[in-house]
């Protein structure tokens, strides 16, 4: 077991084999279950990386513009989507919002102060919506240098 590569290794030891013999089936089906893999993972493009592009991109390459590719044409296209509307019942509130409740102290439902163990006088299933430092990145790319007025 010490010369297979590790991955391999691991899904033979559960088998506990005694001999080198029971040894074989496991890890047969490992490497075929691995080369399968790896040749599913091939036929996508890598998310970023060197030449990459990637589902997220379209498959383009790394310096390509954004929206042109095989279903394009070449052609540039604008991929960005409109944000859907928020269901009935539902407030977004604006950075500078959020911002200015944290430093007052208030509840982001009321105007009423937040307190340790604070409960809202009506519950409500909350939805925090984020965005990930690299994606606010690639956006930021997407839409070029800011414009002057």
């Amino acid at each position: 077991m010490a010369s297979l590569k590790p991955e391999i290794a691991a899904a033979v030891k559960v088998f506990e084999p005694n001999s080198l013999r029971p040894a074989f089936l496991p890890a047969r089906y490992k490497e075929e279950e691995l080369a399968s893999w790896r040749s599913t993972i091939g036929r996508f493009p890598r998310a970023g990386g060197i030449g990459g592009g990637g589902i997220r991109s379209g498959g383009r390459g790394a310096n390509a513009p954004i929206g042109t590719g095989p279903s394009t044409g070449g052609a540039v296209t604008s991929t960005r989507q409109a944000p859907r509307p928020l269901p009935k019942g539902f407030v977004r509130l604006s950075p500078q919002e959020i911002e200015q409740k944290r430093r007052e102290g208030k509840c982001f439902n009321y105007d009423k102060r937040f307190t340790v163990g604070h409960k809202c006088a009506k519950p409500d299933l909350m939805m925090l919506v984020g965005r990930w430092e690299d994606e606010a990145e690639e956006e930021a790319a997407e839409e070029g240098p800011p414009k002057l007025e």
